[in-house]
Order: C-alpha cells, then structure tokens, then sequence
C-alpha cells in the first residue's frame, strides 16, 4: 500500500524539474547572445544549466533531500540550458517563450526519467524501499 504523501512526492519532483529548467533558461537568457552560433550557445547553455543547478539544489536539498532531488536536477538543467541556448540562436525568442522552453524540457526530462524508472524498477512504493533497508 502507497503511503499518502507519495504522491506529494512525485508531484515535487515534477514542479523541481520545472523550476531547474525555468533557473537554467533565465541564466541562458541573461549571458548567451542571439548573435552566437548554434554549437557555441549550446555548450555555454550547458555549463549555465548545471550552474543552474548548482545555485537552486540547496534550497530543495532542504525540502525534500539530497538523493531524490540530484539526477532530476542534473539532468533537468542540463538539457533545459541546452535547448533554450538553441531557441536564443536560431531566433530571438521572448522572455515568456524562453522560460516556458525551460519549463518544458524540465518537465519532459522528468517524465523520462519517471518513464524509465517505473520500466527498469516498477512502481516501487515508499513503503517497500523502507522495508528493503
């Protein structure tokens, strides 16, 4: 049986990924130029994504821990820095559609990363990962 507040958690790990990737594209925003090539934006936005990172996982570290809220943000950041560095190349995006591109791809890499958990490890409940400690 699922304890109550296991969906709280889940639901945390979403709006997390979300917050990483709107953190990462406004660091993108701020320091990457419309004006440099594709590849260039991209490690740049790479690099502001993890920093991103870096920046907001103590204040979720505080909330929830530090292991259910790493690769989340790792990767939420990573890939939102990247693909919002590639939106700033190619066009002139607005600040509404940059940090709703980061938003997105959060939310896109959490449900992969939720996809490929519940495939590899089943939908394991809170109370089951307890019991196996």
């Amino acid at each position: 049986m699922r304890p109550k507040y296991a969906v709280f958690l889940r639901l945390f790990d979403y709006i997390a990924a979300m917050v990483y990737g709107t953190g990462a594209a406004l660091l993108v925003e701020a320091a990457v130029n419309p004006a440099w090539p594709m590849p260039l934006g991209m490690i740049a936005g790479m690099i502001l994504g993890v920093a991103a990172f870096a920046i907001l996982t103590p204040f979720f570290i505080l909330l929830i821990g530090g292991f259910e809220i790493l690769m989340t943000g790792m990767f939420a950041g990573m890939v939102s820095g990247m693909g919002c560095a590639m939106l700033l190349s190619a066009s002139t995006g607005s600040h509404k559609e940059t940090l709703l591109c980061g938003a997105v791809f959060g939310l896109l890499v959490q449900i992969s990363l939720h996809i490929y958990d519940v495939k590899h490890f089943g939908d394991v409940a809170i109370s089951e990962r307890e019991n196996d400690a």
